[in-house]
């Protein structure tokens, strides 16, 4: 499923070389990862008028920060389960703070790819202290 995902992200060229400029706005939303993969599989949607392109704070568990980086803008990605929140290169102090294992937020844009198992990223993510 990693792989899948963090092709598509390519694909979509989430993020790449985005930049702050994109930074997200007020959140619209507070959720987990689970309940954004729930939304999104239950109904996409419902999901997407509610987040697809909106800022959502997301709060869970990080399960990991992919060695590589995306091509490009050389975004971070850190996947919170079946979500993934990518980070803009200058943001690498944040993504330092990030602990696998560790329950964390960040609040990003969400993006969706419909499909049999919905890929979600949050894009020009920032760490919430």
């Amino acid at each position: 499923m990693r792989a899948v995902a963090i092709a598509v992200v390519i694909g979509l060229g989430l993020g790449c070389g985005a930049g702050k400029s994109n930074a997200p706005g007020t959140p619209v939303a507070s959720v987990t990862p689970d309940l954004l993969v729930m939304a999104y599989s239950d109904n996409i949607a419902a999901a997407d008028a509610k987040y697809t392109n909106k800022t959502v704070k997301l709060t869970g568990r990080v399960t990991s920060i992919p060695s590589h980086r995306l091509p490009g803008g050389g975004e971070y990605l850190v996947e919170f389960g079946e979500v993934l929140a990518s980070f803009h290169p200058d943001d690498r102090d944040q993504v330092a703070k990030i602990s696998v294992g560790g329950t964390h937020s960040v609040v990003g844009t969400c993006v969706a790819k419909a499909g049999k198992r919905p890929v979600i990223l949050l894009a020009n993510c920032d760490l919430v202290k």
